[in-house]
C-alpha cells in the first residue's frame, strides 16, 4: 500500500508538470470545437486560448499553413490563416504572412501589451507569436485587439534576443482608448574595447489609436530610423529591468 501511495503521487506530481509545460504552448492535436480543415492545407496548428474567464476551456486558435512559398534568397515564406474561436464559437480570420519559420520553431501567446509599462486591459489584447526557442533567432510578434465585436490585427512587428543582448518592442499604458510604442535595441558597441559596453537605441515610435470601432496607427519618427542612441554598460540595462 505504501509503494502505491507513491506511485500515485508521482503520477500526480507527473501530470501538474505537464499542465505546467504545456500552459500557453502549442498542442499538436486538434482540440473542441470540431474543425473542418480543408483538404489542401499543409498542416494546422492548434493553440487553446482564454478569452474569457467564463470559457477557459473552449477558446482556441487554428493557425491554418495554405501555402510555401520560397523567394529569391532561398527564405521560406509561409501563407496563413488564423482562425479565432470563442467559447467554441468562431469569431474571426485573418491572413497572416510568416516569413522564414525555423524547422523546429513554436507558436506561444501572452495577453496584453508585451513588455507593457504597467499591467493594464490585459484581457483585450493578445499577442500571438512564433519563434525558434533559443538565443538569437527571430520572433514573429502579431498583436490582436480581442474585444467582442471588433476583433481584429493590430500590427506586426518582430523581436530578437541573445544572451542578454535584444532588439523589441516596448509599449506604453493603453489609456483613452490610445496607447503607443517603439522599437528599443540593445546591442554590443563596436568601437569599445569594453565588452560589457553597449549601445541603446531608438526607433519606430507608432501611436495607435481606437477610433469608430478600429485601429489606427501613427508613425510618429521616420521608419527604421533611430532617433536617439545612447551608450550604456550592461549591468545599467538589465539592473535598470528588475
Amino acid at each position: 500500500m505504501k509503494y502505491l501511495s507513491i506511485l500515485l503521487l508521482f503520477l500526480i506530481l507527473s501530470c501538474n508538470q505537464k499542465e505546467s509545460i504545456q500552459k500557453n504552448i502549442l498542442t499538436e492535436q486538434l482540440l473542441k470545437p470540431k474543425y473542418n480543415q480543408a483538404n489542401n492545407l499543409t498542416k494546422v496548428d492548434t493553440l487553446q486560448l482564454i478569452l474569457d474567464e467564463d470559457s477557459i476551456q473552449n477558446d482556441f486558435v487554428y493557425i491554418n499553413y495554405i501555402e510555401k512559398i520560397i523567394t529569391k534568397d532561398s527564405l521560406k515564406v509561409w501563407k496563413l490563416k488564423v482562425d479565432f474561436y470563442r467559447d467554441n464559437n468562431f469569431e474571426n480570420s485573418f491572413p497572416l504572412t510568416l516569413n522564414s519559420e525555423e524547422d523546429g520553431s513554436e507558436w506561444y501567446f501572452d495577453y496584453g501589451l508585451r513588455h507593457h509599462e504597467q499591467e493594464a486591459n490585459t484581457n483585450l489584447f493578445l499577442t500571438l507569436s512564433n519563434g525558434y526557442p533559443a538565443c538569437g533567432y527571430t520572433h514573429t510578434h502579431y498583436l490582436f485587439f480581442t474585444k467582442k465585436g471588433s476583433f481584429q490585427l493590430i500590427d506586426t512587428y518582430y523581436s530578437i534576443g541573445d544572451s542578454g543582448w535584444y532588439t523589441n518592442n516596448v509599449f506604453s499604458e493603453f489609456k483613452n482608448q490610445t496607447f503607443s510604442s517603439r522599437t528599443e535595441n540593445y546591442w554590443p558597441d563596436d568601437d569599445s574595447d569594453n565588452e560589457d559596453m553597449g549601445v541603446l537605441s531608438f526607433s519606430d515610435s507608432i501611436v495607435y489609436t481606437f477610433e469608430n470601432n478600429s485601429w489606427k496607427k501613427t508613425l510618429i519618427t521616420p521608419k527604421d530610423t533611430i532617433y536617439k542612441a545612447e551608450k550604456k554598460l550592461f549591468n545599467e540595462i538589465h539592473s535598470s529591468s528588475e
